[in-house]
């Protein structure tokens, strides 16, 4: 799937390049289809670290890998 462009969290940018080089393909597939599933999706880090979106009211945690792999 290409990616499409959105406003992005620099810092989820950097989450997700501290991961091994197969978790950070999962994670850029999950983003990319979280901001495809609804343009209104912004994304930020909850509790220090973890990536989170949300839209509205609704929050989703998709980006929470084991780093132990």
């Amino acid at each position: 799937m290409p990616r499409t462009k959105y406003s992005i969290d620099l810092r989820v940018d950097r989450y997700i390049n501290s991961l091994p080089r197969w978790q950070q393909e999962v994670c850029w597939q999950v983003r990319d289809l979280a901001h495809a599933a609804d343009a209104g999706v912004r994304e930020t880090i909850k509790r220090t670290e973890l990536p989170a979106f949300h839209a509205g009211r609704q929050h989703l945690r998709a980006l929470e890998c084991q780093r132990s792999c």
